[in-house]
């Protein structure tokens, strides 16, 4: 049976959901409609083909991916079964929702696509474990995300030339008001409005510090640190008291706890 869902989408949106290519990025803001075009986009999938939507967390799964997909799909599904976060649509289409908090989770299934949302917070291991499901036709797998710096592995994955990135910026969302927008930029610093609005790769390292590194796990035998800094000046802002504690090995801190 063929089904029609009538949806408004900004340029970017469109170009992302009707994309051909085997990997789509959508890169973008806060706001920008994100998971709105995953969801279009798997709608989008062939008939009778089956899929996986995934989301970093179980929260994020239910309160955002899953609110969506209803939102957008409910006249289309013939079948729910919330147990196991499974839906049928009146095309035949599978989608099976699922979050990364453990990826070895996502092994076992055969699929034909895949939408990772806000991929940024996710490590490099679902992605690579969703690659290896992909074993069906179309093959197509795509990212949804709000950027978190350069030295997350997307970075370095979307400069491949098989990957059609899209990029949008909050603003470009003409549904969202424009108090919303005059609100983000006047409270944001310019490389925090940078990434969450303008949806950039920014690198917050500063002048002796370079940024951080992000690791998948802490490293079991280490000594313990702890590190102290009190806001000593009478200033009024830009100054805090910080504690740090971590896990030293290596040669390398590894901080696992900031009080701030």
């Amino acid at each position: 049976m063929k089904a029609t869902v009538r949806h408004a989408a900004t340029a970017a949106q469109r170009e992302f959901i009707e994309s051909d290519a085997r990997v789509t990025s959508f890169i973008a803001g806060i706001g920008s409609g994100k998971t709105r075009s995953s969801v279009l986009k798997a709608l989008k999938q062939p008939p009778n083909s089956i899929g996986m939507l995934i989301s970093p967390t179980y929260t994020m799964l239910r309160d955002t991916m899953l609110r969506t997909f209803l939102e957008i799909a409910r006249d289309l599904i013939v079948d729910f079964n919330k147990s196991d976060m499974h839906a049928t649509l009146v095309d035949g289409k599978e989608i099976l929702f699922r979050s990364s908090d453990n990826p070895e989770r996502l092994r076992g299934a055969n699929l034909g696509w895949a939408g990772l949302d806000e991929v940024a917070l996710m490590s490099r291991d679902v992605l690579d474990i969703v690659i290896g499901r992909l074993r069906l036709d179309p093959g197509y797998m795509w990212f949804t995300t709000t950027p978190k710096g350069k030295n997350h592995w997307l970075f370095d994955y979307l400069e491949r030339d098989s990957v059609h990135t899209i990029r949008a910026r909050t603003f470009d969302n003409p549904f969202l008001p424009q108090a919303y927008n005059d609100e983000l930029k006047l409270q944001y610093t310019a490389q925090f409005y940078r990434q969450e609005v303008l949806g950039e790769f920014v690198d917050f390292g500063g002048s002796i510090f370079h940024a951080p590194q992000y690791y998948d796990s802490l490293p079991n035998t280490y000594k313990a640190s702890l590190a102290f800094d009190a806001a000593y000046t009478a200033k009024d802002t830009a100054d805090y008291s910080v504690i740090l504690a971590g896990r030293f090995y290596d040669g390398k801190l590894y901080i696992a706890e900031m009080y701030h």
